[in-house]
């Protein structure tokens, strides 16, 4: 059985941060631990179900929430898809961007022909179900008309 996008992220992060692996496998796959020239952080390019995918350890440097918990001790690493944080894994946890949909090559190609208004309106889809609360209220007084009336 093919692991899910969620298992791949933590078996990423458990052989390049716990286990300190030079070389991270998944499937038959073979993907090596680098390490950044400027902090010496490691770092993980995967490829996911034809999605180029980028998992940096987590920067200590920073002030987010994120490295305030690596500060602390638990093994943080982010993951960068098409440029954009996709999700974190802390601990062997995984934490989404819900904003960021995880979808094939031929929706993403279908979503990109629907154009701006369609997805604009299907962003404040999203956000409504990220933050129900000041988001959904925000634009409670949006009515979507048919375009024949």
């Amino acid at each position: 059985m093919k692991p899910s996008r969620e298992e791949s992220l933590i078996e990423v992060w458990r052989q390049a941060l716990v286990e300190n692996a030079k070389v991270v496998m998944l499937g038959t796959e073979r993907y090596p631990v680098r390490l950044t020239p400027k902090r010496g952080l490691r770092q993980v390019d995967f490829v996911f179900e034809g999605s180029e995918t980028r998992g940096p350890e987590q920067n200590l440097e920073t002030k987010s929430r994120w490295a305030q918990m690596a500060r602390s001790g638990k093994k943080v690493m982010q993951f960068l898809s098409e440029g954009r944080y996709v999700a974190n894994v802390v601990d062997g946890k995984v934490t989404r961007y819900y904003a960021i949909k995880w979808i094939s090559a031929a929706q993403k190609f279908r979503w990109r022909k629907r154009g701006p208004v369609a997805r604009q309106l299907e962003n404040v889809h999203l956000m409504r179900r990220r933050k129900a609360g000041e988001f959904a209220k925000q634009y409670s007084d949006v009515t979507l008309k048919p375009n024949w009336q």
